[in-house]
């Protein structure tokens, strides 16, 4: 484990104290929980980011999703 100094604002020091004291954390396990949720929101849009680019990159290309592969994957997600 390490030490992590933080200074906040007292509004959000308060606001993160209620949040301990109705939920029965401590406000270290909630302020790790809400940095590990961000760190693993930015992984998500990076990995979504880098999957947009690939798919401009190959539209039209033999990489492409087929037609049919492609209309069938969107009636499923209509479904």
């Amino acid at each position: 484990m390490k030490t992590l100094p933080l200074t906040l604002p007292e509004l959000l020091h308060a606001q993160l104290m209620q949040a301990a004291q109705n939920t029965g954390w401590t406000a270290t396990q909630l302020a790790c929980q809400a940095i590990e949720n961000y760190l693993a929101q930015q992984r998500e849009d990076q990995l979504n980011a880098e999957l947009d680019a690939y798919i401009a990159r190959n539209a039209g290309t033999p990489f492409d999703l087929e037609t049919e592969v492609e209309a069938a994957g969107v009636a499923h997600l209509l479904t």
